[in-house]
C-alpha cells in the first residue's frame, strides 16, 4: 500500500528543467543571484517546480524509508521536504524586496 502524500499540481517539464539547472549552479550564492533576477512568472514557475520536486522526494522517502535508515535523520528530512524553504530562496526574496 502506498503511503505517500498528495502531490501538488504538475508544474510542467520546462519549470522542472529550470529547477534542475538552478540546482546545478555551483553555489548557494549563485542560486540566490539567479533567483533574484527572475521575473514574477519565473518565480511562480520556480516555486511550483520546487514544491513538486520536494513532494516527489518526500513521497519516495515515505515509501522507501530504507533510503535514510536513521529514523531521526529521516524525520528531519521529511520535515524539511514538507515545510522547509532553501535559505538561498529566502535570501533572494528578502534582498529583492530591500533593493526595490
Amino acid at each position: 500500500m502506498k503511503t505517500g502524500l498528495s502531490m501538488p499540481e504538475y508544474p510542467g517539464q520546462a519549470a522542472l528543467n529550470e529547477l534542475k539547472r538552478l540546482r546545478a549552479l555551483p553555489s548557494d550564492e549563485a542560486r540566490k543571484e539567479h533567483l533574484k533576477k527572475l521575473p514574477e512568472e519565473g518565480w511562480v514557475a520556480y516555486l511550483a517546480a520546487r514544491r513538486y520536486h520536494d513532494a516527489l522526494r518526500r513521497n519516495m522517502l515515505i515509501e522507501q524509508p530504507e533510503l535514510i535508515p536513521d529514523k531521526l535523520e529521516r524525520v528531519r528530512a521529511l520535515v524539511r521536504l514538507g515545510y522547509g524553504t532553501p535559505h538561498y530562496e529566502t535570501e533572494a526574496v528578502v534582498e529583492k524586496i530591500l533593493e526595490s
